[in-house]
């Protein structure tokens, strides 16, 4: 019996990207992806040399979606929960202490109004 190359599809190159960006342990990615002509999952070797650019990739790819859709939602929804995650996580602001007078958070600039 003839062993079949391991050709991977792009339903599963988005897969593995998506779980390698999410932080899933790469023993359960090989548990998720199926090769199609034995019906096994596949090893960590096949997924180290088949998906490779996929799990470089993955975090930086699931990190900018995620940025891109609240920045999304802080612009043209107009969301407050999206802006001040934004604020905080990425710009750096913070709330001031109660104790240093107030709990308000300055913003310089703000977002763009929605048209």
């Amino acid at each position: 019996m003839s062993r079949n190359a391991f050709k991977p599809n792009d339903v599963q190159r988005k897969a593995v990207e998506l779980m390698a960006g999410f932080g899933i342990p790469h023993d359960d990615i090989c548990l998720a992806v199926i090769h199609v002509e034995t019906g096994r999952p596949i090893t960590k070797k096949t997924l180290a040399k088949h998906f490779r650019a996929e799990l470089d990739e993955g975090r930086s790819r699931v990190k900018l979606k995620v940025m891109t859709t609240l920045m999304y939602r802080a612009q043209h929804d107009q969301s407050p929960a999206a802006a001040i995650f934004l604020g905080k996580s990425v710009l750096g602001l913070r709330e001031k202490d109660p104790d240093e007078g107030g709990n308000e958070i300055t913003i310089k600039g703000g977002l763009p109004e929605k048209k």
